[in-house]
This record gives C-alpha cells, sequence and structure tokens, in this order.
C-alpha cells in the first residue's frame, strides 16, 4: 500500500489574494456603511421629533387644553438634548412645565443620538406649544433643522415645518444647503 501524503488547506499565496479582497472590500464598504447608518439617524430623529409634535397636536384637541413641547437643552434653539411634553393647566403656553400648578408631564423624551443636532428657528425658542383647537400657539411657523454634526460631509438632512394651522411638514435639507441650515 502506498500512502499519499497530501495536504490540503490554503497555501500562503492564496491566503494573501484573499485578504487583499477583504481588505478592499472593507475599504469601499466602511464609509458607505457610515454614511447610512448617519442617514439612518436623521430619519430616525425627525420622524421622533414630528411623532412628538402630532401626539402633542392631537392631545391638545383631544383634551381642549393648551399642550406644550419644552426642549430640554440650556442652549438657545438646541432640542438635540431632548423634550417634555406637557398639558398646560393655567392654558397660558409658551411657558416652563409646573407641576405643582397642575401642569400634567405626557411625554419626557431623551435624546439617542450625541452626533445630531436639531436647531429651530427663533419661534421654537424654547417651547411649541398648541391651543385646544389645534393651532400652533407661536407667532409664526416653526422651523427645525435636524442634521448631523459634519456639515460638509454630503448627507442631507431634515426639515421640519409646523404652520400656523398646526400641520407637520418634512422636507429634505440638500447637502451643500446644510452649513447655512443646520449651524447655529
Amino acid at each position: 500500500m502506498a500512502s499519499t501524503n497530501r495536504q490540503e488547506g490554503f497555501n500562503l499565496i492564496e491566503l494573501m489574494v484573499v485578504l487583499v479582497i477583504v481588505g478592499i472590500v472593507i475599504v469601499i464598504g466602511v464609509p458607505q456603511l457610515n454614511s447610512t447608518i448617519a442617514r439612518g439617524n436623521i430619519s430616525a430623529e425627525s420622524n421622533r421629533l414630528m411623532a412628538s409634535i402630532n401626539f402633542a397636536r392631537s392631545q391638545a384637541v383631544n383634551k381642549q387644553q393648551v399642550v406644550t413641547l419644552e426642549r430640554k437643552s440650556n442652549y438657545a434653539n438646541n432640542w438635540a438634548e431632548g423634550w417634555t411634553i406637557y398639558t398646560d393647566a393655567g392654558s397660558e403656553g409658551n411657558q416652563a412645565i409646573n407641576l405643582a400648578g397642575g401642569d400634567i408631564l405626557l411625554k419626557d423624551i431623551v435624546a439617542d443620538s450625541t452626533e445630531l443636532s436639531l436647531l429651530a428657528n427663533g419661534t421654537a425658542n424654547h417651547w411649541i406649544s398648541f391651543l385646544p383647537s389645534g393651532r400652533l400657539a407661536e407667532a409664526g411657523q416653526v422651523i427645525v433643522a435636524v442634521c448631523n454634526d459634519d456639515l460638509v460631509d454630503g448627507i442631507e438632512g431634515s426639515l421640519l415645518v409646523v404652520n400656523l394651522v398646526g400641520r407637520t411638514s418634512r422636507s429634505t435639507i440638500a447637502a451643500a444647503d446644510k452649513p447655512g441650515t443646520c449651524a447655529p
């Protein structure tokens, strides 16, 4: 009986070719993956804020009370740290929550991503309030830009607009317009 001493497996050249191919795929794929994740984060946070605004409006109509969203951040126009939604017992609107005064906390939203900016126009500097009719209590429409922090990376942002009737719309901020729209 003749014994065959045949080895099976990869030789060094085959292994190196596979590693080079894997390296090329990683170099090409990772930036695309990061862009996809950034777009997903912008979309998710835009959807969450839009859902909160719509919730506040519907609660104002259903409860026949003023309902307010209040930003948590100490920085003007910055909604990136989250917001609270509450009924305003005094019906003043656009004032800080006062639980001792009868305000009722409906939701407390905490920011998910520290890599996003949510910057509002002066109308929504601190609050967004809805009247029992569902109309916006502010003097003008509310605009909030949702963008990732890198303003020149080519990734689009999202623009939320709440008109005086209280309806919210969403549009895309072109990547070229981000430095002017998303910067404080």
